[in-house]
């Protein structure tokens, strides 16, 4: 774990892992953890980051609202965790556990409730998390039966248009120096008929729908660049 107390680090280190952002004391009652996730492309700092105002929501305005948080970010290199396609992404949940374990070692700690915050595609990544802590005995005590709940902020849980998530993702994925193949799969991973996200969502509501409380966000006015809504209102979950 580090603890970077808000302090921005260079995109092109490889400091990957979980970050605290606001620490608490691991023996203060009644704390819980807050988690965030970034999508491609994404940091830890930057993703969560105004970058006109420079205030940092997770660190700067989470502890206003939920003073009892311990708030962490991840930061992982999704180039590798996106680069042949969302289903690549079960190692990186299995670390992201792990990760959690190790950061959560007193009784104190493991008692905690956990939420999770998680920004288009790491909303997938966590709930792969969330499925693997379901059915793995290994993260089931410590972990699943403390997943309390998760915000998505555009996730695109049961597949989004295509022509929107092809633009949205090919930007994307240029900017990581994806190749056009990689593009093409990814752009597929994310139509609405997609069979990956079928599974994942049927999946991750069947063994932790009924425990977790959930919220989605989604844009209600249409991308200028795209003129039209990355998530469907009709269907955000």
């Amino acid at each position: 774990m580090r603890n970077d107390g808000g302090k921005d680090k260079d995109k092109s280190s490889t400091d990957y892992g979980l970050h605290t952002l606001v620490a608490k004391d691991s023996k203060s009652p009644e704390l819980i953890d807050v988690v965030a996730i970034h999508s491609l492309n994404g940091h830890f700092l930057k993703t969560w980051t105004d970058p006109i105002t420079g205030v940092n929501w997770l660190k700067d305005l989470v502890p206003k609202f939920l003073p009892s948080a311990r708030v962490m970010s991840v930061w992982y290199n999704s180039q590798v965790q996106f680069s042949k396609s969302t289903a690549d992404i079960h190692a990186f949940s299995q670390q992201l556990l792990e990760s959690l374990l190790a950061e959560r070692e007193s009784i104190e700690e493991q008692d905690r409730p956990l939420i999770f915050i998680c920004h288009s595609l790491g909303g997938l990544v966590f709930k792969q998390a969330a499925i693997k802590a379901h059915e793995n005995e290994r993260y089931r005590d410590a972990l699943s039966f403390r997943f309390h709940g998760v915000m998505f902020f555009g996730t695109p849980h049961r597949g989004s248009n295509l022509a929107t998530w092809a633009s949205v993702t090919a930007n994307a994925l240029r900017a990581v120096s994806f190749s056009t193949s990689t593009n093409a799969r990814l752009a597929k991973d994310l139509e609405p008929t997609s069979r990956l996200l079928q599974h994942i969502s049927t999946s991750f509501v069947d063994s932790c729908g009924a425990k977790l409380k959930t919220a989605s966000f989604y844009e209600t006015r249409k991308m200028d660049f795209l003129n039209c809504l990355v998530v469907d209102p009709n269907r955000p979950f």
